[in-house]
């Protein structure tokens, strides 16, 4: 189910856009006021609820706003299905919805075509599309949805309200307390998003506030918390709550860390496969660009804002070959070039050792390629994902020949991440997925550092033990550059292992791009 096609016009500062072809996932970029967000309101006129005024009617037209909407033919939401006669006989391929709004109302129909026949049918919807669940359609995540404060009181009918601001977001989280699937759903969400266990409510003044439970009568208020987890758990509660509807989010990078960004768009492209949900994003985020715009039928669109007599118009441009796509990375300030190829790491320290000491020593012409540390083995999946949905989304590379290798420490964590990268990427050849010998990259140190090598080992306290192996890993690159001819002879005996490893990579190489 989606919008397979809008038409616009007349609205703010769209003057007209003739069916624009969207896709499960559908990214808006472009300059501040240069029409983003317009294109996702104009959507939302067909729904009840939406807060039309008459400054919306865009100047000097003369002519009413129009939306028309066509809706992708399988199972319809019950918003439209609700409101079809079995007298019609089958619901057809392409339903359309149309709006006509103007200074003073706005009129909501069905629009069809009946098998056969020639003339459109038609059904008025008095009020628009249904904001209740579950039959809505559309899922407000509008920029401005945040309240100072929420609403205490949580019924039926706040609870079954698909609201354009953050005001019910108590109800919501009330009807996802429970162990049924969507509550579970809700919580696993937060859990990975912001690393909390639970979004809970407890008792305040007018009601139940939305926060983090202390005790049966105390906690921390949603308002207290920072802006990106308020901002970001109505997109979350929606994602667990909606079902197969249309997401209609304006800049989910708001006052959000970027790994929690990442996790949020995670969410949201399982929601795409797994809930047939849609979403239409606008965004000033490279990071929402690269993750969204890479996915199977993404679509991407620039928007321009051009003054034509006397008055802003919004033109929408598909952001369709490589060329697009890198100057569209470059105008949301993404403007790293993009190496030949990767060499990820498990630990900083690895990466600082491998690239300032065997590397120049053993095997050169891997000083090429980026190197990227994924800080843990657990990383690993998560960090390869991210750097192919980039190479994926500009088109730079051929899928079929990764240029990306992986090393990891020796050990359960390392043989995990291997497993894991290769269901991930299963055309990918196993040799890009390398697990060493040993269970730390310090032990290819040679025996002159075995001391240190021993205190990290037993050092209990991960930060301080992180701390500890940066600064050996600085102390053995500084011996190699003082010391090359004997440093070398030692090097050859302790990093055996690895030094074939990376000559192994670097033969790889000389097929790969020469």
């Amino acid at each position: 189910m989606g919008i397979r096609k809008v038409t616009v016009n007349n609205f703010r500062s769209i003057r007209a856009v003739d069916d624009l072809e969207l896709g499960p996932l559908t990214v808006l970029i472009g300059r501040n006021n240069s029409g983003k967000s317009a294109l996702l309101r104009a959507m939302y006129l067909a729904q009840a609820g939406v807060n039309f005024q008459s400054g919306d009617v865009r100047l000097r037209t003369g002519g009413p706003i129009v939306v028309d909407m066509t809706v992708a033919g399988g199972q319809y939401p019950g918003s439209i299905s609700e409101h079809w006669s079995p007298t019609w006989g089958t619901m057809p391929d392409d339903i359309r919805i149309r709006v006509d709004a103007n200074a003073r109302s706005i009129d909501v129909k069905l629009v069809w075509r009946i098998a056969q026949a020639s003339d459109l049918s038609e059904n008025r919807l008095p009020g628009g599309l249904s904001a209740n669940r579950p039959g809505h359609l559309f899922v407000p995540i509008l920029s401005r949805r945040r309240s100072g404060a929420y609403d205490q009181t949580i019924n039926r009918e706040r609870t079954a309200t698909v609201h354009p601001s953050d005001s019910n977001l108590a109800a919501s989280i009330s009807s996802l307390s429970g162990e049924y699937a969507e509550g579970v759903k809700f919580r696993r969400l937060i859990k990975s998003v912001f690393d909390l266990d639970r979004i809970d409510l407890f008792a305040a003044e007018n009601g139940q506030s939305p926060g983090i439970a202390i005790s049966s009568s105390e906690g921390i208020e949603l308002e207290r918390m920072g802006e990106g987890v308020s901002g970001a758990l109505k997109i979350l509660s929606e994602i667990a709550l909606a079902g197969d509807h249309v997401f209609l989010v304006e800049e989910p990078e708001n006052d959000l860390h970027p790994e929690a960004l990442r996790r949020l768009l995670d969410a949201m492209i399982e929601a795409t496969v797994d809930g047939a949900s849609q979403f239409i994003v606008s965004t000033h985020s490279d990071l929402v660009l690269r993750m969204l715009g890479a996915e199977p039928g993404a679509v991407v669109y620039r928007t321009e804002m051009v003054w034509k007599d006397g008055l802003p118009e919004t033109s929408y441009h598909l952001v369709a070959d490589a060329y697009d796509r890198h100057a569209a990375l470059r105008e949301l300030g993404y403007e790293e070039s993009l190496p030949a190829g990767w060499l990820v790491f498990e630990e900083a320290s690895a990466e600082y050792f491998v690239n300032n000491a065997l590397i120049p020593e053993f095997a050169p012409r891997l000083a090429g390629l980026k190197s990227v540390s994924a800080q843990g083995a657990g990383n690993l999946a998560r960090t390869v994902d991210a750097l192919y949905r980039l190479v994926l989304f500009a088109h730079l590379r051929d899928k079929s020949l990764p240029r990306a290798w992986v090393i990891a420490d020796g050990g359960t964590p390392g043989l995990t991440a291997k497993a894991k990268l290769e269901e991930r990427f299963p055309t990918w050849p196993p040799d890009r997925f390398i697990v060493l010998g040993k269970t730390q990259i310090e032990d290819y140190y040679p025996d002159r550092f075995r001391d240190s090598v021993s205190q990290i080992s037993q050092e209990r306290d991960k930060k301080k033990q992180g701390e500890m192996k940066g600064e050996l890993a600085r102390k053995v690159c500084q011996w190699y550059n003082k010391e090359p001819e004997s440093a070398s002879d030692e090097l050859k005996l302790s990093a055996e292992e690895v030094i074939a490893a990376l000559q192994t990579i670097e033969a790889q190489i000389g097929t790969l791009f020469d």
